[in-house]
């Protein structure tokens, strides 16, 4: 018996990458360039203004851009909320990305997993690694040492994430218009709420038990929410949180090292600065000096 052999069709073939990073952009930032490459863009926190000529777009915390070869490409920070944006450059010839070209998409659940299978192979394969705080401005390398096949996975995580979202242009295009529930109905769950505290009052008693009292939730169900959802207690994200928070006001530039401790709860300078540094892996001061010379690199 002969058996078939059926050749799979490739919609979108990713041929290198150029760069891969995550850049913390200060206050006040303005850049003009155009690369002979496509690029991808994620907002993952922050306001960011990007033109890709003749289009300009406002993009916020969740969006996703794609940007075509051969445009002339402008980026300009916010004031008040400067952003934290992954950039991943590189080369594709295939014609279905013409599809991709200047659009914003907001990425679902399933494709921020792909994103972040993508960063973690990503810092695996490549030198320096994409989210590391300290990388200089030497250019991308593959990383020799890397996991076997994670070249490879870096590649087939690019395309899965590309082929996603032509899907859901294409399904855009074929689906009919019906009544959905709108996004505040959708994120009215108890941990939404719980992240929306956390975020406001960074600077209050945010302790399991404190949060447990407030919002009415016992420890182990709340531990195991954030287990799952985050892959970590919840000191551990109200941690993370605050030095995300205190980065951030570090590059608005508005307030001092001393009012930055007191905002996020530290009765001092000293402690937030010794565990700002056991956190970020350098000092406050330290960190501010670091972002003019990140926002340099290509």
């Amino acid at each position: 018996m002969q058996h078939r052999r059926l050749k799979l069709s490739r919609i979108i073939n990713v041929n290198s990458v150029i760069s891969f990073r995550y850049t913390e952009f200060p206050r006040s930032f303005k850049a003009q360039d155009c690369y002979d490459f496509w690029q991808m863009f994620y907002v993952d926190k922050g306001v960011w203004e990007f033109c890709a000529e003749p289009n300009t777009f406002a993009m916020e915390q969740g969006d996703c851009l794609l940007v075509p070869p051969g445009v002339i490409r402008r980026s300009q920070t916010k004031q008040v909320t400067p952003p934290n944006v992954l950039i991943l450059s590189f080369e594709c010839r295939s014609a279905t990305m013409k599809r991709l070209s200047r659009r914003i998409f907001r990425l679902n659940d399933q494709e921020r997993h792909i994103l972040s299978m993508l960063i973690r192979e990503g810092n695996n394969a490549f030198l320096p690694p994409p989210l590391n705080p300290t990388s200089s401005k030497e250019p991308l390398s593959l990383n020799e040492q890397a996991l076997l096949g994670s070249h490879q996975l870096v590649r087939n995580y690019i395309e899965v994430l590309l082929v996603s979202l032509l899907r859901r242009i294409e399904l855009d295009r074929t689906t009919p218009n019906l009544p959905t529930v709108s996004q505040e109905n959708r994120e009215k769950s108890a941990i939404d709420k719980l992240l929306q505290y956390i975020e406001e009052n960074l600077g209050d008693d945010l302790s399991l038990p404190s949060l447990c009292r407030k919002f009415a939730i016992s420890r182990t169900h709340l531990y195991n929410a954030f287990k799952k959802r985050f892959g970590c207690g919840i000191s551990e994200y109200v941690r993370r949180a605050r030095f995300e928070q205190a980065k951030l006001f570090i590059r608005e530039e508005t307030s001092s090292m001393t009012e930055i401790a007191e905002r996020l709860g530290y009765s001092s300078i000293h402690y937030f600065s010794r565990d700002f540094k056991k956190m970020i892996g350098m000092t406050p001061t330290e960190y501010a000096k670091s972002i003019q010379a990140k926002v340099s690199r290509t």
